[in-house]
């Protein structure tokens, strides 16, 4: 038996639609709100920034307008930059 140690990380699990789903619910958001603010994103900062969302505010507009101009003003989900790489991906249907 192989007793080599593993290091297991969470770094590469992202935000997909199931995990957005979640946020939403728990953010009290739009499923649409949550995928623009965090599709693609590490679940762990996407979770942090759900976190502060909650802590910040008790009204559900607000927070989908917190989580929308915290990704806009980051560049992330939805409005991350798109590489030229990403573009060929997309014309040779990978994305």
């Amino acid at each position: 038996m192989d007793t080599t140690s593993v290091h297991r990380t969470t770094r590469h699990l992202t935000v997909d639609n199931r995990y957005a789903e979640i946020l939403a619910d728990e953010l009290g958001v739009k499923l649409s709100t949550a995928r623009t603010a965090f599709i693609g994103e590490p679940q762990r900062e996407a979770s942090a920034i759900s976190g502060w969302a909650l802590d910040n505010s008790t009204d559900a507009g607000e927070r989908s307008r917190m989580i929308v101009a915290w990704a806009r003003k980051n560049r992330r989900g939805a409005f991350r930059a798109v590489t030229d790489g990403d573009l060929a991906a997309l014309g040779a249907g990978r994305l």
